[in-house]
Order: structure tokens, then sequence, then C-alpha cells
């Protein structure tokens, strides 16, 4: 079966009772190894004892649990002492390799020798040990000792690197099972690390509990070792854009296992520009130029350890003047006083920091809006000349400038009318039908109605509309002398018999 690759993770140096061993759900196309190690623990020499309390979830080969030794977690190799419980189950000893590409690479017998020097094998009475009367249903007591090969260790095997002996130890029974006693050749670790170990071993269900670990503990000299701070800048992400002068603030965040965190350095293009002495820390700019910078943050315990952070980079761009342009009227347009005039402005600003627009004539404000387009109602312009200009302010206080529009609003000028047909002082003979033709123009084309009237005769009153110059044909009346009519404003018309 396929081992698949993990590397251990870290966890307290102290475990409550019964720790539980999963393997995630989401994992349940493969079985996993895993190892649990505190950082801040090693054994102070090539001798020791590693002991754990472990004992399966059930009595079925797929709930693997044991212990770790002579771990290197740099090149994530070691050695694991565990238990394969079942009626054909045994005690094994292997190298577990994390980082391996095969399976049989990450589980197997590589650097592992019996006393004799020969290779172990994968068998019991090598690297395998019969259960004895061995209960997977109670802890077990599982140890691995580690000791510098002697004498006779080396004449069996001149590049040996320790000798291991495992066991299991059960209520007062005392060991059972057989012990395993090996040489190894893998490398001395440079620090030695020691844990949990466990594995599920099967691919035909989904991932569940494997089993529960207990009272990791070493025995022999044991050495704490300082561990680095850790510190991540989480504020601004990576790759985030600023419009200049727009401030930035960077927050850090920093903790030391050993809760001695000292301070926290902040570095701009390899240089400090920053420092705080509590986390999180919050540093803020407001002058970066335009261009790319790089943060990374450092922190330092009281024992001087640094950790440093993944480096994150920003782009200061320039801030871009916004547009503007009257839309409506057009420049040039015409109106008849009290003329009511909407401008229409139209803006947009490149980083979307559109802030105000503001319409002016002739140099006074007359109007502002903060959308885009904005419409502007204008009502009663005097006779004159208008001209107007918008204006487009950013959030950064750029601001642009519209081309000016000019318009005239021009006074309201008399109609014309006249009778054309028939001339005057025409005579008819009775009873004679007259048409009267009437001929009107407006200088602004906004002209209401017409119609004729005829001194006491009857009055005919056909009405006309724009364009400008149009004729009237007024109805058949009597003999009668006719007049111009009379318009008065606001389009009233008086009638004169």
């Amino acid at each position: 079966m396929g081992r698949a690759l993990r590397r251990p993770r870290s966890c307290s140096r102290r475990q409550e009772a019964n720790s539980e061993a999963a393997q995630s759900p989401d994992y349940s196309d493969f079985p996993l190894h895993g190892t649990w190690f505190d950082n801040s623990l090693a054994p102070a020499s090539e001798t020791y004892m590693v002991l754990v309390d472990a004992r399966p979830v059930d009595a079925y080969p797929e709930y693997v649990v044991g212990l770790m030794a002579w771990f290197d977690a740099a090149s994530s190799k070691g050695l694991a002492f565990r238990v394969v419980p079942g009626t054909f189950g045994s005690f094994q000893v292997a190298t577990i390799d994390f980082t391996a590409a095969t399976a049989a690479e990450n589980d197997s017998t590589a650097g592992l020798y019996q006393l004799d020097g020969t290779p172990a094998e994968a068998v019991l009475g090598s690297a395998w040990a019969g259960l004895g009367e061995y209960l997977a249903g109670a802890m077990a007591t599982f140890s691995l000792e580690v000791t510098p090969p002697t004498a006779a260790d080396r004449a069996a095997l001149t590049n040996a690197t320790a000798r291991i002996t495992a066991r299991v130890a059960q209520g007062e029974t005392g060991f059972v099972g057989e012990s395993i006693q090996l040489l190894t050749t893998l490398p001395v670790p440079a620090v030695h690390r020691f844990g949990y170990f466990a594995s599920y071993g099967t691919v035909l269900v989904p991932g569940s509990t494997i089993g529960y670990l207990d009272n990791l503990r070493l025995v022999g000299d044991l050495r704490i070792e300082n561990q680095s701070p850790v510190v991540a800048i989480t504020a601004p992400a990576n790759g985030s854009r600023f419009v200049v002068p727009a401030p930035v603030s960077v927050t850090v965040e920093a903790s030391d296992p050993e809760g001695q965190l000292s301070r926290i350095d902040l570095y701009l293009g390899g240089e400090v520009v920053r420092t705080a002495n509590v986390s999180p820390a919050v540093f803020a700019f407001s002058d970066l130029p335009v261009g790319t910078h790089t943060f990374q943050a450092r922190a330092v315990d009281e024992a001087g350890a640094v950790g440093e952070s993944t480096p994150i980079t920003i782009e200061m761009q320039p801030n871009l003047v916004p547009t503007v342009a009257i839309t409506a009227p057009s420049s040039g347009s015409t109106y008849v006083a009290p003329a009511a005039v909407t401008v229409t402005v139209e803006a947009n600003d490149p980083e979307g920091q559109l802030v105000r627009v503001d319409l002016y004539r002739g140099g006074t404000l007359v109007g502002t809006a903060n959308t885009s387009p904005a419409s502007f109602p204008l009502s009663a312009l005097p006779v004159g000349t208008h001209t107007f200009v918008a204006r487009a302010l950013d959030g950064a206080g750029q601001t642009a400038e519209s081309a000016p529009v000019t318009i005239e609003v021009r006074p309201n000028q008399v109609p014309t009318v006249a009778i054309t047909a028939p001339a005057d002082g025409t005579v008819f003979v009775i009873p004679a039908t007259v048409q009267i033709t009437v001929q009107a123009s407006d200088p602004e084309g906004s002209w209401r109605a017409l119609s004729c009237t005829a001194g006491m005769c009857r009055s005919g009153r056909p009405t006309l509309r724009p364009p400008v110059s149009r004729s009237a044909i007024c109805p058949p009346v009597r003999t009668c002398s006719w007049r111009r009519p009379w318009t008065p404003p606001a389009g009233r018309v008086s009638r004169r018999r």
C-alpha cells in the first residue's frame, strides 16, 4: 500500500491524556504518516530513551500508533517504533522519510541492520517482532533506546552510527512481545527530535481516529532550545496598488514560542524604517513616492533569535488627472429670454476617485454635484452671452477643467403680420365671397396663433402654428374694413370687430 508524504508538524511539549491521533477525511484516498514533536526540546547527547503511552482505536492493522526518535527535522527522516495490531500484527521499527517520492522509500528498512551487520528486513525476527501477550485495547508503553555503537557493533558494521533497542511494556506483566535490537547507519541528526507517531494504513474507508497517544517523555539529558519568533505582514496584501499620495499602513503580527518577544523591525528596500515592541504593530506611511516598494518584517526575541516574514511588494502609482466635458448644450446655442437651460456635465477619474463636479457661469459657481453625469437646471437666464466651464476634482486633489461652452440669450421680438389679399380698397359686388389672405412671421419662431377679425362683421378664427412664416385664409364675410390683429404678451390674442 502506498504511503502519502507529509512533513511533521509541531505540537505542545505537554500532551493531554489520551490525545487523539486522526487522519482527516480530506485525505481519504491515501494513508498518511504523521509525527508530532516539540521544536524546543531535544536530547542533549546521543544516548537517550524515548517513551510514549499509546493505544490503537481498535485491533485492526490500519490503526498504527507508536513513537518517533532519531528524527532529523532538516531532512525529514527518522526512526519509527510502532505497533500494527491484529491477528497477524507485529511491533515494527522502520525508517520514515517524509519527503520520499515513492511508498517504498517513504516507509522502509533502509539504513537498518541486524547486530551481525546484515541488512534488516521487514519480517519477524529482524525489524519486526511478535506481539506476544500484547492487548490492543489497553494502553502500552513504547520505548526506543538509542546508544552509540559499541566496539563489537563497529566491528560488525563499520559505518554504524547508533544501536537501537525497542520494546513494549503493558500493565503489570512488564514487557510484552519480543524486543527489537538493530544497528543503523542513518546520519546523526544535528539536532535530535522525538515525538508521537501514527499512521492510518488503509484506503478502503475515509480517514478517522487512529488511536490515542499520551505522556511523551525522554530519559536522558534534555536540552531546551530557544525557538525563533514567528512574524508575518498581514496588511496590505502582496501586490496592492495605491495612488500617490495615498497613505499606506503596514500591519505586522509576531509571536514568540517562549513569550519573550523583544521587538519588531520593518524593512523597506532592505533598510529598517520602523520599529515596535508590541504585536500587532501598525506602521503608517504618508509620503511613499511613485514606484515599487518591498516590505519585510523581522521579529527578535530576548535571546536574540530572529524570525523573518515573507516579503510583500506594493506599487505606488501616479495620480492621473480626471477628465470633464460639458455635453449639453452645444457651444453657440441660442435661447430667448427669460431662458431655461439645463447644462449636462460628464466627468471621469482614471482611479475611480471622483469627488466633485462644479459648474461655473462667467467664473461664478452655479452648481455642484458628486456624481457623473450631472445635470444643472438653470432658469431665467437674462439677455446676453453666457459662458459655462465645468471642473472635476478627484480624491487626491487633482482638478481638471472642461472646454468652455458659450450660449446666447436674445430678447423676444414682436412678430410681423400683413394682409396680402385682397388689396386695400378693393370693391366687391354683393353678394360677393371674399377671401382674406394673411402672412405672419416670428423672429424666434415661437408664435402661437394667428386669427382674423373684421370691424363689425362676423369674424373668422382660423389658428396657425409655427413654422415662422405661414399664410391664413379667413372665411368669407360681408363688406368690411380690416386691420391687423393685436397679439399681447404671453400669447394671448385680442379680437376686435
